[in-house]
């Protein structure tokens, strides 16, 4: 049995290495995280994430290390340093600290209870003041244990601290600002700016800064009163704000870095808000500026007073992908919380494209007459009239997901988790498409023929010219559809769990078109011209129009959400990023259909024994013959699948009756379409030769149907009575099915073989008989 697990785990490698293998994994898009704290040295930057932990550079920034030894939360939302003690806040699990720059971490103690959300950190001498939820710490031995302080900061605790003389002033968030005169003691609520939302506070000379929501603002009077400092200009919500003694730098959410050189009096906007403009940290050290950035995006790095920005790759983990478009050569990908990225040398290098982008989970794109349209997750659709590297906000916000977008003459449609939506292609003003629509999430839209389809989850495909849904779903047998795509007359709807089908009348008749594919939980069809590809949980299908037949082209470890042709490549969106293969090697695996030989078309005068030829398919292993009595082939008669010559000799036909016959090519990977159909009429019956019922050879014949659901027929021949053993095994050598146990006397015998209490996959099926033994592999596709 040993032996046998060895030769299955073989052909279970040497069937899927190959083709996965020329599946390249790009070089990003990377996500960077979501900078919330960065610490900046002479040695060292240390850069804390909102879920990937802590990240630490000793080159300035150019190669980063993981440093998350130690922490029991990767969820860091504030960093400060005190003497050689670098202090984390975590989200969860309190505050750690690090005596050997950030690669080990230890748990500080004395913070328990609500107050271990360590919202924000700072350095006052030496103590270092902590402000969680609903409480404040304090610890005066750099970050390793902690004491209460003296009273509470509001009712929700300390979100931000600046120091004053010998005063304390702590922020709020919905509570306002409060003061402290004995050390955090005690505490007294002070005046507050028109926003009591308090996310930043910093000194500067004897003015007290104070970042909230809808701006910045200043006090000269130790918070008696408040104006506003920018005047309006930092909309949305101020993150954070810094000094270096002679300038003031603000990052705000919506508006990227801003800079003062006048004590607050003026304010400079950078040009950072154009790749990322949700700064939520910063750190500024002689003349460098550090940025630390949502939207995944990571650090951001200018020499130059803000002018210029580069980001800082650390490239610990590659975004999930779920919408990729070519724009002219340029690859555009969409991701899941980084916003959108583009690349101009075929993935090797990514730039995020963020300005004026309207929010980072990115779940749709189409391009079309050098326009992009971008569906996101709450935040609308945007409009890029540059090829993506700006936006400007299309509308149709509210909360919906925009699952997919298509265009009809001069109108965006977009399909939503609650109906459709349109709106002329020029201007935003949408207006709701639902009338007759029963099934409102709306997975994805096409445009055919003057008809908009749309697929649904659970509703199949609706169709309409513009007014009211039709529902079309006569021979869709799954509702759940995942993708629509056209090809000249043809609609191809991929399903979740029921595979790909066509239909030639926008809908109403649909044909299911699966064969080849083992993996029917389709996420994404395309095409191109009449070549088709399919991304699945398990891989990439290709196939062609005329002869709809799936051929696996691998990338069978990742599920590949979406797919795009961009020059002579493909690309595959998948959670570990994108995955590039060129087009050359995906048209290689189709196989074209065997040109039928002999006996010739419309011919007659055959005996009723006779050999039917075909020629040679390059790269075919085996090739299915099937005879019929009818051009419908709806009377199969013969139906081999396991022919391995180009020949094969059919007995027993009836004189002067009229047969039909057509062949198939298989490879590893799946068959090709059937070939034309030729027909010939018998000639005479002849005798029948003696003992021709008993077989000559021992034979394990392929199972038919392959694959099946759920059952299935295997049939053996034996030249001689014997002892037969016939079992069934998963791909782990395990027994699941025990077919035949018994002596059986010469002849040709069939057994039935039901996968109902068995999950979809590859199984093997195993006669012995004396000392003929055969393997042969089956698929149960469920």
């Amino acid at each position: 049995m040993r032996n046998f697990v060895l030769y299955l785990l073989g052909l279970v490698l040497a069937s899927t290495s190959s083709t996965y293998s020329q599946w390249v994994k790009l070089n990003g898009p990377y996500a960077n995280g979501s900078a919330y704290g960065i610490i900046n040295t002479d040695s060292l930057i240390c850069m804390a994430t909102y879920g990937d932990g802590i990240f630490v550079s000793t080159d300035n920034g150019n190669r980063w290390i993981r440093g998350n030894s130690g922490l029991a939360d990767e969820y860091i939302q504030s960093l400060a340093i005190l003497g050689k003690n670098l202090i984390a806040g975590s989200l969860q699990t309190g505050i750690y600290f690090s005596t050997d720059c950030g690669l080990h971490w230890k748990q500080s103690t004395g913070v328990t209870g609500l107050a271990t959300d360590a919202q924000c950190l700072a350095v006052h001498d030496s103590t270092i003041f902590a402000g969680g939820v609903y409480l404040g710490y304090f610890s005066t031995d750099s970050g390793a244990t902690w004491q209460q302080l003296g009273g509470q900061v509001g009712y929700n605790g300390a979100d931000c601290y600046t120091f004053l003389d010998s005063e304390i002033y702590a922020g709020s968030w919905n509570d306002g600002i409060y003061r402290s005169t004995d050390e955090g003691l005690s505490w007294s609520g002070t005046a507050n700016p028109p926003s009591f939302q308090i996310s930043a506070m910093v000194t500067f000379g004897n003015k007290i800064f104070a970042g909230a929501v809808g701006g910045l603002y200043v006090s000269t009077d130790r918070a008696s009163s408040w104006v506003s400092s920018d005047s309006g200009r930092m909309a949305g919500l101020v993150n954070c704000i810094v000094t270096d003694g002679s300038y003031i730098y603000v990052g705000s959410n919506s508006g990227g870095v801003y800079i003062s050189a006048d004590s607050g009096t003026t304010w400079t906007q950078t040009d950072l808000y154009k790749s990322n403009p949700d700064v939520f940290s910063l750190a500024v050290k002689d003349s460098t500026i550090l940025a630390g950035t949502g939207l995944e995006g990571g650090l951001y790095r200018s020499t130059d007073k803000g002018r210029t920005w580069h980001q800082l790759n650390s490239g610990h983990t590659n975004l999930a992908v779920p919408a990729v478009a070519g724009c002219g050569p340029n690859l555009l990908a969409g991701t899941a919380g980084g916003g959108m990225y583009i690349s101009t040398d075929s993935g090797s290098t990514w730039t995020q494209s963020m300005n004026g982008l309207q929010g980072g989970n990115v779940s749709c794109i189409i391009v079309r007459d050098s326009k992009v349209y971008l569906g996101t997750v709450s935040q609308g659709v945007s409009l890029s009239t540059d090829g993506g590297w700006s936006w400007n906000a299309f509308g149709l916000y509210g909360g919906f997901t925009i699952q997919s977008l298509a265009v009809n003459v001069s109108f965006l449609y977009a399909g939503l988790n609650g109906g459709v939506s349109y709106s002329d292609t020029q201007s935003a003003g949408w207006m709701y498409l639902g009338n007759g629509l029963t099934c409102t999430d709306v997975r994805t839209l096409a445009t055919h023929n003057g008809n908009i389809l749309a697929g649904t989850w659970g509703g199949g495909v609706f169709r309409t010219t513009g007014s009211t849904w039709t529902q079309v779903n006569n021979g869709l047998t799954y509702l759940g559809v995942s993708s629509l795509a056209v090809e000249r007359s043809n609609v191809f709807a991929g399903t979740f769990d029921g595979g790909v089908f066509v239909t030639a009348n926008d809908g109403t008749l649909w044909k299911q078109s699966d064969t080849g594919l083992r993996d029917t939980n389709i996420h994404s069809v395309i095409t191109d011209g009449s070549d088709l590809f399919a991304a699945t949980d398990s891989g990439i299908y290709v196939s062609t129009s005329e002869n709809v037949a799936w051929f696996f082209a691998g990338l069978e470890e990742d599920t590949a959400y979406t797919l795009a042709l961009v020059g002579s490549n493909i690309y595959a969106g998948t959670p570990a990023g994108i995955f590039r293969r060129p087009l050359t090697q995906l048209y290689a695996l189709l196989l074209s259909p065997p040109i039928l030989a002999t006996p010739r078309n419309d011919s007659s005068g055959a005996v009723d024994s006779i050999k039917l030829a075909w020629r040679k398919v390059a790269n075919a292993t085996s090739y299915r013959i099937q005879l019929s009595s009818d051009s419908m082939f709806s009377r199969i008669l013969v139906d081999s699948s396991s022919v391995l010559d180009t020949c094969l000799e059919v007995e027993g036909l009836k004189g002067d009756s009229v047969y039909f016959w057509r062949a198939s090519a298989l490879d590893t990977t799946g068959s090709s379409g059937w070939s034309d159909t030729w027909t010939f009429t018998a000639g005479p019956l002849t005798a029948v030769r003696p003992g021709k019922d008993i077989p000559t050879d021992f034979a394990l014949h392929q199972n038919y149907p392959n694959p099946f659901n759920p059952t299935t027929v295997i049939k053996y021949q034996l030249p001689v009575s014997n002892y037969v053993s016939l079992k069934v095994y998963d791909v782990l050598g395990r027994e699941v099915a025990v077919l035949v146990e018994r002596k059986e006397n010469a002849g040709a015998y069939n057994a039935s073989f039901d996968g109902s209490n068995l999950p979809s996959g590859v199984y093997f099926y195993r006669l012995q008989a004396g000392a003929f033994k055969r393997v042969k592999k089956m698929i149960l596709m469920r």
